[in-house]
């Protein structure tokens, strides 16, 4: 049995505090998020939470360099690794285009999803 999988990762830039986005998703997305303690997050702070079967997490992207104090902020969903399915070959569905709708619809027309080409980039691979 084939299961598909749910991902999404959108973005803002702002100059508000991440404490601040924090209260800004949960009313937007209607969740609580908590402090993540996850090892691959240590580098920089970062809040999360699972719903449906989702980790999301928010952390600040600090490879970007900005101006002043603007900062990216990056909001991520993804099935946890450790989720205990059978996975195999599964079809990855990117939701990011209802997510983004979400936030710009309950939020603000400041998220956006990045680009391909910017995820290539930031990963060296371009």
């Amino acid at each position: 049995m084939c299961h598909s999988l749910l991902s999404f990762h959108v973005r803002i830039t702002s100059f508000e505090t991440i404490e601040d986005i924090v209260t800004r998703v949960e009313k937007s997305l209607r969740c609580t998020f908590i402090k993540s303690l996850a090892d691959e997050l240590s580098d920089t702070e970062a809040f999360e939470t699972k719903i449906l079967g989702l980790w999301i997490t928010l952390n600040c992207h600090t490879d970007l360099n900005l101006e002043h104090n603007k900062k990216t902020y990056q909001l991520i969903g993804d099935v946890p690794e450790n989720f205990d399915m059978p996975w195999d070959d599964s079809p990855v569905i990117d939701i990011s285009s209802y997510i983004l709708g979400l936030l710009v619809r309950n939020d603000s027309s400041d998220w956006y999803k990045p680009s391909q080409s910017d995820l290539l980039h930031e990963a060296g691979l371009k």
